[in-house]
């Protein structure tokens, strides 16, 4: 998804998307360029993103972290594929945690 020019591509986005928060969007044109639309495809509020797990992770990214780039831990999550582990206090990844056991008994 790294494609095209990141500037124009956040443009793109806050047009499609301009009730997401403008912040979500910036981290993740950086983080999965043209892949941003796939993962956003359909959502108008961040509502539409399911809840939101850890800093302004929610569970539509995770869901595309674990089922397209085979990520199963809150800590690969978190710092190697996002990095706001970087970002966010590590007691505030419990929803994240509950979440990930949650899909892997339901897989």
């Amino acid at each position: 998804g790294g494609d095209g020019d990141p500037a124009e591509l956040l443009s793109t986005l806050e047009v499609e998307f301009p009730r997401l928060p403008g912040a979500l969007l910036r981290r993740m044109s950086r983080a999965y360029g043209t892949r941003t639309n796939r993962i956003l495809a359909g959502a108008v509020t961040l509502d539409d993103l399911g809840p939101v797990l850890a800093g302004d992770l929610t569970a539509r990214e995770v869901d595309y972290l674990v089922n397209v780039e085979w990520a199963w831990s809150a800590e690969d999550i978190l710092f190697r594929r996002t990095k706001l582990g970087l970002h966010i206090d590590r007691s505030a990844t419990g929803p994240l945690e509950d979440y990930l056991e949650r899909i892997r008994h339901a897989a």
